[in-house]
């Protein structure tokens, strides 16, 4: 027959109901279950045992066991209640969780319900029962559980410093979680409600056969001992954490203070590691970590205000000083659609030719998309805050957005592609062999190939279809860099003049049938269809002194 698990406070509950049924009751006279914990035997309380007025000591509990010839079944049943602590009933492999009065600490019988756990020394930490009698535990730690909510949702709640007694029933500690701040509310014909210090419904605890049973889902599959994965952001007020009594944060603070400043994960795992470390849990209010320590928060993408329509909002940037570029370059000019994400690029040698290249770009997109720019971003620098440029913007209608100084995650489109080129930049021109001088050719191509290829913040799209609404052809692509025999026109050679000169392909021209190719030596860049590649192969110079000349 299975043994239903009976708590201290239903003891007690059962004590009183003893005492009003054997008021009419001849047999419960003959009957009585009640014991004396001073000298063990049954038929009368500690307060009325003769033993304990006459002055003698109290007996062992297995001296009076020996005495004690009683075996009906109430005898088997108080037995049961008596090595409640010790051994473990015909279900106490449940999972239910009781809320008792009679507790003074959370108890669970199941290692495999907690989610971190600590190991006591052998034979050092033992646990006393309402009856007195004391049994060993193994460990403690904490215990996650996922309560139901009568509206169908889940909250889920920590018990903290849960005491591991194997073959024990899972108890949790009514005056333990009510030092938390927990408000435990009865309820006539239901059982026990459970609120927070914000007075928010985190568990019900219904009562079933006189228990008051919480009301709670299984997270974990059926006869595993692994437990899901659950956000910790969603810990409630049975955490430690937020919760300790001020004492409890003066002591934290104190050896907060000790190990120079150390952080709270590394003052949670100090006892488990150091000896003699008091357990400390719970937040610091140290406000010279909040002067020396504090970090940025994470820049977040805004996806709600996105642009929808191309020229709705531009990111612009500037990026340089680089090394002087063949053609005099020294700086990289960035213009990027918002909603399509389409590049275009523009090589300034100064920075003040910024403004000039704006309008250029403008009239441009302008004329060929049919839109109007509404709204210009960029960071602080001079070129953009100018008073020129100012009132250009204002002229044309143009919403000015300037980002957060020293913060260039507010303006994280076109910091982001800055990266992106200069790394495809840094990749092409050592996979080509080529000096930094270069460094301009190969940032337009690097461009020219970023609008052709897909990107996570244009679905199903590249940018190229998205702006030019139709999909690019990549048919006339070659490798940079390499080898590149272009046409000479008869214009300008002689009658026994090779018909095609060497040099380096550098680039492509809008018109996807012309190509560019600089020759070293003579220091010219031809622009050109009629052009044979060689894309297995560099350029080189034909001797030692046109090398020279080349390096």
């Amino acid at each position: 027959m299975a043994v239903k698990p009976v708590l201290a406070a239903e003891v007690q509950r059962g004590i009183r109901d003893d005492k009003r049924d054997n008021k009419g009751d001849s047999d419960r006279k003959e009957k009585d279950v009640r014991k004396c914990f001073h000298c063990h035997r049954r038929g009368h309380t500690t307060e009325n045992c003769l033993s304990k007025q006459c002055g003698d000591p109290p007996k062992a509990a297995d001296t009076a066991a020996k005495a004690s010839t009683e075996a009906s079944a109430t005898s088997t049943l108080t037995s049961s209640i008596e090595n409640y602590w010790m051994v473990a009933s015909s279900n106490a492999s449940s999972s239910d969780w009781f809320i008792d009065c009679g507790c003074t600490t959370h108890i669970s019988g199941h290692r495999s319900m907690f989610i971190t756990y600590t190991e006591y020394p052998p034979n050092t930490r033992k646990v006393k029962g309402y009856n007195g009698v004391t049994s060993l535990a193994s460990g403690y730690e904490s215990v996650r559980l996922i309560c139901q909510l009568p509206d169908g949702k889940t909250e889920t709640i920590i018990l903290q410093e849960v005491v591991h007694l194997p073959g024990s029933f899972n108890l949790i500690s009514q005056s333990q979680i009510m030092d938390k701040e927990v408000k435990v509310e009865p309820v006539n014909h239901y059982g026990r409600i459970l609120y927070n210090r914000h007075g928010k419904l985190i568990a019900t605890a219904p009562q079933v056969d006189g228990l008051f049973v919480l009301d709670r889902v299984l997270d974990r599959a059926p006869g595993s001992t692994e437990y899901t994965d659950i956000d910790d952001s969603s810990l409630l007020a049975l955490k430690t954490t937020g919760h300790a009594s001020r004492h409890d944060a003066e002591k934290r603070m104190l050896w907060h203070r000790r190990l120079a400043h150390v952080g709270l994960k590394a003052l949670e795992i100090l006892p488990k590691v150091v000896a003699n470390a008091p357990m400390m849990t719970g937040k610091c209010d140290c406000e010279s970590c909040i002067k020396c320590k504090l970090r940025r928060k994470p820049c977040t993408p805004n996806t709600t205000s996105r642009a929808t329509e191309p020229l709705q909002l531009v990111h612009s940037d500037i990026c340089g000083p680089l090394e002087t570029a063949i053609g005099g370059g020294r700086y990289m000019l960035l213009f990027i659609d918002e909603a399509t994400r389409h590049t275009d690029e523009y090589i300034l040698k100064y920075k003040s030719e910024a403004l000039e290249k704006f309008k250029e770009w403008k009239a441009l997109r302008e004329k060929e998309s049919g839109k109007l720019v509404k709204r210009f971003r960029t960071d602080g620098g001079g070129e953009y805050t100018s008073k020129k440029f100012a009132d250009f913007l204002k002229s044309e209608g143009i919403l000015k957005e300037t980002t957060t100084p020293y913060t260039p995650q507010s303006n994280g489109v076109v910091e982001r592609a800055n990266r992106t080129i200069m790394e495809r930049v840094r990749c092409m021109l050592e996979d080509a062999g080529l000096s930094k001088k270069y460094w301009a050719f190969t940032v337009s191509v690097a461009v020219y190939l970023k609008n052709p290829t897909p990107t996570r913040s244009v679905v199903g799209k590249t940018p190229y279809e998205a702006w030019h609404e139709r999909k690019p052809s990549l048919k006339h692509l070659r490798v940079f860099g390499c080898l590149a025999f272009v046409h000479i026109p008869k214009e300008k050679r002689e009658k026994l003049d090779y018909r095609a000169t060497p040099g380096i392909f550098v680039g492509y021209s809008i018109s996807t049938t012309q190509y560019f190719v600089y020759d070293p030596l003579a220091k010219t860049l031809h622009r050109s269809r009629d052009v044979v590649f060689r894309e297995g192969k560099r350029y080189t110079a034909p001797n030692a002194a046109d090398e020279a000349i080349l390096n």
